[in-house]
């Protein structure tokens, strides 16, 4: 059984590849992949409570780890991910395969390199986010414009929610994912917390069935909303999954 430990120090958005098996194979494929270090202690931790978002895939003794950005939570600035292939001890970033440190390959998302991300908006619909409702869904557009321009290969959702899912959208394009944030009914434009309330898209009638059906949390929920989300949306295979909440209440129990 595969076991990986991923000890963070510094981290930014970033693809890095190993290799998982310890005997070499002449036929190998993972030439571009440092060897796996020796005599390197691995530091402890500097924030041991920040979880990484990462997908991993394989392709024979090949592993990839998309990782996410994460932002330090002393300066909340990003923070930088490196692995030195000439002084492994000097590096931030260090996975174990069982008991065994790998040798790694970091790249960096950029041109020629592009990260596979699958994004939900949780929005909390109920009447005390009305002040906020319009802003948060110019926010959202804004969000996605600007990283389906930035050449990722980026799909967007939305889950409306009070005490359940009451509204959203599958997974789709930043266009689509205007017109549903900014549509008009027989009224005229809708807005406010009405925005996200509704199910939209060419599987409405199954969400709404779905959602009917799914839970009631008793007040405003955003892990209920989550959950949806991850549970009845279609996600790609390989791609982040990330989830993005808009709230001003603490997740109600019930």
């Amino acid at each position: 059984m595969r076991k990986l430990l991923l000890i963070l120090a510094l981290v930014f958005t970033s693809l890095f590849y190993f290799s998982c098996d310890t005997t070499e194979d002449p036929q190998d494929q993972n030439t571009d992949i440092p060897g796996d270090p020796t005599g390197v202690t691995v530091p402890t931790p500097t924030h041991n409570n920040v979880l990484p978002s990462a997908s991993i895939t394989s392709t024979g003794s090949r592993v990839k780890l998309n990782l996410l950005g994460l932002i330090d939570p002393t300066t909340n600035q990003p923070l930088t991910l490196s692995y030195n292939t000439s002084n492994p001890q000097a590096s931030n970033i260090f996975v174990e395969e069982d008991g065994i440190l790998q040798g790694l390959k970091v790249t960096k998302v950029g041109t020629g390199n592009v990260l596979t991300a699958d994004i939900v908006f949780c929005v909390d619909n109920s009447g005390s986010m009305g002040d906020e409702a319009d802003s948060v869904a110019a926010s959202i557009v804004d969000f996605a414009n600007y990283l389906q321009a930035s050449g990722l290969d980026v799909k967007f959702a939305v889950v409306g929610y009070d005490s359940y899912p009451n509204g959203g959208l599958n997974f789709t394009n930043a266009q689509t994912l205007n017109n549903y944030l900014n549509r008009s009914d027989e009224y005229g434009l809708v807005t406010g917390t009405s925005r996200t309330d509704g199910f939209s898209g060419p599987d409405s009638a199954a969400l709404y069935n779905r959602a009917n059906s799914f839970g009631y949390a008793g007040g405003e929920n955003g892990v209920i909303a989550a959950i949806f989300a991850d549970s009845v949306y279609g996600w790609r295979a390989g791609a982040q999954r990330v989830f993005i909440n808009f709230t001003d209440e603490p997740t109600q129990p019930g």
